[in-house]
């Protein structure tokens, strides 16, 4: 996400995993590209097979999933001081 956010900030477009780039695309400044293998990147870069660029994920919520903190991977430190403003039911907003 960091290569992204630089990318946009430089007015450049970003190669990226496929597993990263709609993540990535999330940024509006930037165009991201996805690419499964080296080769499908390698035939990118030298303009024999342009990718088409990544699109950011929908993130509406309809409210059929209830959001729950063990869906929350790493973070430790964040996700502890979230557990305790929950829990004496203090808002995270200042």
């Amino acid at each position: 996400m960091n290569l992204a956010l630089l990318a946009g900030q430089e007015e450049l477009d970003v190669l990226l995993g496929e597993v990263n780039a709609s993540e990535a695309a999330l940024i509006d400044e930037v165009k991201v590209y996805p690419a499964r293998t080296l080769r499908e990147a390698l035939q990118h870069l030298s303009g024999h097979v342009p990718l088409t660029p990544a699109q950011a994920p929908d993130f509406s919520d309809d409210g059929s999933v209830p959001l729950d903190l063990a869906d929350l991977k790493g973070q430790g430190q964040a996700r502890r001081a979230l557990e305790i403003a929950l829990a004496g039911g203090h808002n995270l907003l200042h």
